[in-house]
C-alpha cells in the first residue's frame, strides 16, 4: 500500500511538472512576441524601449514603481514642493513590478511581463481544468490570452465599441491593471472553485482570501468590491442560512483572513 501511494505521489508529480513545463514554454513564446520584434527592429536603449513598449498610459505607473523600491512615500514629483505628507501609492498592483526593480533594474521591469504571462496561464489552465481534459484546458486558455487581439483583427474598428472595448482589456500586461490587479481576481475565483470541491475551513484557504482581498483592495478596489459580493454569495450557497451559526463557530477562521 505505501510503495502504490509513492508510486502515485511520482506520477501526480511528473504530470503537475510536465504541465508547469508547458506553459512556461507557451509563455516564453508569447514573450518573446511581445519583445522580440521591438529588440530586433528599434537600437534604442532600454528605457526608451520600455517607455514606448508600454501599454496605454502604463508608464504613468513607473515613477511610483521607483519610489517604492526607494520605501520614498513623500515625492511630488515637483522640485518646488518638499513638504509633502505621506503620499498613497497602489501597492497591490505594483509590489511585483517593484521587486523585480530592485533586484535586476531597469530589466526588471521588461523580465515581469514573462511572469505575468505565466500566472494568466497558469490560472486559468487550473480554472478550465476542473471542466475540461487538459489538452482542452491549455486550448481554451491560449485563446483567452489571445481574445484581445483576435477582437481587433476580426473587428476592426468595431472592436473599439462597448462592450467589445472592455473584453480586449481582459487581460493585457498594462502596468497596475489588468497586471497583476486582475490576476488577484482570477485567482479568487480559482480559489472558490477550489473550495467549492473541498471542505471550505481550512487555515490556508483562509489566509489566502485575506492576501487576494488586500492585494485588491490596495490596487484596484472595483475588483476587491467583486470578490467580496462573490465571496458572500459562494458561502450562502454552500452554508445556506446557516452561515452565521457556523462562522461564529469558525470565528478563528474570519480572524485570520
Amino acid at each position: 500500500r505505501l510503495s502504490k501511494y509513492i508510486m502515485k505521489k511520482i506520477k501526480n508529480n511528473s504530470i503537475v511538472k510536465n504541465d508547469i513545463s508547458i506553459l512556461i514554454l507557451i509563455s516564453f513564446i508569447f514573450f518573446t512576441i511581445r519583445w522580440g520584434s521591438s529588440f530586433y527592429f528599434f537600437n534604442e536603449d532600454i528605457i526608451t524601449k520600455i517607455l514606448f513598449e508600454s501599454l496605454s498610459d502604463g508608464s504613468f505607473f513607473y515613477p511610483l514603481i521607483k519610489f517604492l523600491s526607494n520605501l520614498d512615500f513623500s515625492n511630488s514629483l515637483n522640485p518646488l514642493i518638499v513638504d509633502l505628507k505621506t503620499v498613497p501609492v497602489p501597492f497591490g498592483s505594483i509590489f511585483l513590478h517593484t521587486i523585480f526593480y530592485k533586484l535586476l533594474g531597469i530589466t526588471g521591469l521588461i523580465i515581469v511581463d514573462f511572469f505575468g504571462i505565466f500566472l494568466f496561464l497558469l490560472i486559468f489552465f487550473n480554472i478550465f481544468k476542473f471542466f475540461n481534459t487538459k489538452n482542452n484546458s491549455i486550448f481554451l486558455t491560449v485563446i483567452l490570452y489571445c481574445m484581445p487581439l483576435i477582437i481587433e483583427i476580426l473587428l476592426g474598428n468595431f472592436a473599439n465599441t462597448a462592450p467589445l472595448f472592455q473584453l480586449q482589456d481582459f487581460f493585457t500586461l498594462r502596468v497596475h491593471r489588468p497586471f497583476p490587479a486582475s490576476l488577484y481576481f482570477f485567482t479568487m475565483i480559482w480559489l472558490i472553485i477550489i473550495m467549492d470541491n473541498d471542505f471550505i475551513f481550512k487555515k490556508k484557504y483562509f489566509i489566502a482570501i485575506g492576501s487576494l482581498l488586500g492585494l485588491s483592495l490596495s490596487s484596484f478596489y472595483y475588483f476587491f468590491i467583486a470578490e467580496v459580493i462573490l465571496l458572500v454569495l459562494f458561502f450562502f450557497s454552500k452554508l445556506s442560512f446557516s452561515i452565521f451559526k457556523i462562522f461564529l463557530k469558525n470565528y478563528r477562521f474570519i480572524l485570520i483572513s
